[in-house]
């Protein structure tokens, strides 16, 4: 079951959600647009995905901050973007069993401890094009489907212990499909209202019912979906320590390597930044948006909140130049393989971290004192 978010915070969202549905689709419609236009009017789910990451996700917490500028309620979004991992083997499984635990993994906290000491809520997606694509996935439908617990393939970085998936009724996991079929798509396409989020459960089910992916989304900031988690006992194998486990390896890998800052991707446009992404993140580099270090606060981590720290005042970053520079010479140079083949033909069973997107919605009136603090950044970066 999903935390309900503090009360305040709770009945601002119900107020407000016409609105808040609003924005998550027309930020996402405006990034996909824009991989699209960038990729000669063709879909592709890498390229949209990273552009819904670091072009639609600065614009969707602009415009959930302007929704609730007078509730004095602020929104954070930040998060970390590689590709394919990790990748886990699953019982009981399908094939081989052995595919990406998600696409992306959206967290939400709300600035303080909740009841019985949880921290949030926390949904899995795994994303396609189309259902269609969806179903043609059939071990990684199967682990979202029939997967009861697994294990992590890279063992050198997260052990041999096995991890327990949510119950198969929770949202705990879903599947995102973008409805972007490259035979109906047409530049005026609103993806808004239309890409969806479908329950395991409901995919193979004559008579269903799919909901947005925006109002999905909404839904799990206002504490009506995903599932609940708090900081791991130790021990602990569930739920709970299958997200410490994204968080902490995924923040330790970026903190030590060079990587691509929101800000940098942002300015750049149109088919050398999509070149210049994909070749990067082909690389194993982490686009990043931070503001992780005010977050994890709440979690009680040390070691989450150094990475953190790392991460934030790294100076090891791709700048602007050298990603214009990277698309430059990838477009134009007669590079071997285009960005979309490196990045989907990445298969290394030992590659670390995962995508995240964590959002921290806060009420200022119980945060003051934190408001004001030196170095506290309430906007992200980009």
């Amino acid at each position: 079951m999903p935390y309900s978010p503090p009360d305040r915070i709770s009945d601002v969202l119900a107020k407000k959600e016409y609105d808040l549905v609003e924005a998550i689709g027309q930020s996402v419609t405006e990034s996909f647009q824009r991989a699209i236009q960038a990729n000669g009017r063709k879909p592709d789910e890498v390229r949209m995905f990273s552009s819904f990451f670091f072009l639609g996700l600065p614009v969707l917490e602009r415009r959930i901050n302007y929704i609730l500028r007078n509730d004095t309620i602020t929104t954070t979004v930040c998060g970390i973007f590689c590709h394919q991992t990790p990748v886990v083997r699953y019982i009981p499984s399908v094939d081989k069993g052995t595919c990406e635990l998600s696409d992306i993994t959206f967290i939400v906290t709300y600035g303080a401890r909740l009841r019985d000491g949880g921290l949030g809520n926390a949904v899995m997606m795994q994303a396609k094009l189309t259902e269609s694509e969806i179903r043609k996935q059939k071990v990684q439908t199967g682990l979202y489907q029939q997967g009861l617990r697994f294990h992590y393939t890279a063992i050198k970085t997260y052990g041999t212990e096995e991890r327990l998936l949510p119950p198969k009724d929770s949202t705990a996991l879903c599947f995102w499909d973008f409805c972007a079929n490259r035979l109906s798509y047409s530049p005026s396409y609103r993806f808004h209202n239309r890409t969806r989020c479908i329950h395991p459960l409901d995919l193979d089910k004559m008579n269903r019912y799919y909901e947005s992916f925006d109002k999905w989304l909404f839904e799990l900031l206002a504490g009506l979906k995903g599932r609940g988690f708090g900081k791991p006992s130790p021990g602990e194998n569930a739920w709970s320590q299958i997200l410490f486990d994204l968080l902490k390896v995924t923040c330790g890998k970026a903190a030590g390597q060079k990587n691509i800052y929101a800000q940098q991707a942002g300015r750049l446009r149109g088919k050398v930044a999509q070149d210049a992404i994909a070749k990067l993140l082909g690389k194993d580099c982490f686009l990043i948006k931070n503001s992780f270090d005010q977050i994890f606060a709440e979690f009680e981590d040390h070691q989450l909140q150094e990475d953190a720290l790392k991460i934030e005042k790294n100076p090891d970053r791709y700048e602007l130049e050298e990603l214009k520079e990277i698309g430059m010479k990838f477009d134009g140079s007669g590079e071997a393989e285009p960005p979309r083949v490196v990045l989907e033909m990445q298969d290394n069973p030992d590659s670390e971290g995962g995508t995240f997107v964590l959002i921290e919605i806060r009420d200022d009136n119980e945060h003051e004192t934190v408001r004001h603090l030196p170095g506290r950044r309430r906007r992200i970066l980009g």
